[in-house]
C-alpha cells in the first residue's frame, strides 16, 4: 500500500517536472522563419511596411525582412535570397524615409509649438510689467546695454583664441597623441563652448531689455525721452547755426 501511494507520488511530480520542461524548452526556442516564395514574401513584407509610424513598428518590418533573407539563404539557395532581397529592400527604405519624413514633421511642430510658447511667454511678460518704476528700469536697460558690449568684445577675443587654436590644431595633425595637439584641441573646445555661453547670455539679456521697452511703449512712456530731444537739438543747430564766412579783401 504504501508503494502504491509512494509510486503515484512520484509520477505525480514527476508529470509536472516534464511539463515545466517542456515549457521552458518551447519559451526559449523559437520556430522556425516561415517562408513561401520572394514574391509572396516580399508582399508580407510591404503589408508590414505600410503600418509604420514610429521606432517600433519600423524594427519589426526590419526584423522581418531580415529573418526572412536569412531563412532563404539558410533553407533554399543564395539565388533566391537575393531574389527577395532586391524585392523587399526598397520596400523596407521607403518605409524608413517616410518614418523620417514624420519624425521630421513631428521636430518642426514641436518647435513652433515652443516657438509659440515662448512669444506668449514673452508677452504675458510685457503685459505684467510695472511702469511704476521707470528711473531703476532705465538703469538696469542701460547696464544691460553695457554688459552687452562687454560680451561681445569678450566673444570677438574668444572666437580669435578659437581660430588660433584651430591652426594650430591643423599644424599638429599628424602628432595626434602629442601635448601641443591635445593642448590646442582643448582651448578650442573651451573657447566654442565660452562663445555658445556668451551667445545666450545675449539673447537673455536683450530680451529683459526688449519686453522692457515694450512695456513703457504700450503705457505711452518714453524712458529715454533726453537723447531723443537733445538729438533734436544737434539737428537744428546744425542746420540754423552757420557763421557767414567774411571775404578776404587784400
Amino acid at each position: 500500500m504504501k508503494r502504491r501511494k509512494f509510486f503515484r507520488r512520484f509520477m505525480v511530480v514527476l508529470s509536472y517536472t516534464m511539463v515545466v520542461a517542456v515549457i521552458l524548452l518551447l519559451a526559449q526556442c523559437e520556430g522556425p522563419t516561415k517562408i513561401t516564395n520572394p514574391y509572396k514574401d516580399a508582399q508580407r513584407v510591404k503589408e508590414a511596411a505600410e503600418g509604420v509610424y514610429n521606432e517600433p513598428t519600423m524594427r519589426y518590418v526590419d526584423a522581418m525582412f531580415n529573418e526572412i533573407y536569412i531563412a532563404y539563404q539558410k533553407h533554399i539557395d543564395g539565388a533566391t535570397a537575393i531574389q527577395f532581397y532586391k524585392l523587399a529592400e526598397p520596400i523596407v527604405e521607403e518605409a524608413g524615409a517616410r518614418l523620417d519624413a514624420i519624425k521630421k514633421h513631428q521636430d518642426e511642430l514641436a518647435a513652433m509649438e515652443q516657438t509659440l510658447d515662448t512669444m506668449l511667454s514673452n508677452l504675458e511678460k510685457t503685459w505684467n510689467v510695472s511702469t511704476d518704476t521707470a528711473d531703476a528700469d532705465r538703469t538696469l536697460i542701460e547696464e544691460n546695454r553695457k554688459r552687452v558690449d562687454e560680451l561681445k568684445a569678450e566673444y570677438e577675443s574668444v572666437k580669435a583664441l578659437s581660430e588660433e587654436a584651430g591652426a594650430m590644431i591643423w599644424e599638429y595633425w599628424s602628432d595626434q597623441d602629442g601635448e601641443e595637439f591635445k593642448r590646442y584641441t582643448k582651448q578650442q573646445q573651451e573657447s566654442e563652448a565660452r562663445m555658445v555661453e556668451i551667445e545666450k547670455e545675449i539673447a537673455d539679456i536683450e530680451l529683459q531689455n526688449t519686453i522692457l521697452e515694450l512695456a513703457y511703449a504700450k503705457q505711452g512712456v518714453e524712458l529715454f525721452p533726453a537723447v531723443a530731444e537733445e538729438s533734436a537739438n544737434v539737428e537744428v543747430v546744425s542746420a540754423d547755426v552757420a557763421e557767414p564766412v567774411e571775404a578776404v579783401v587784400e
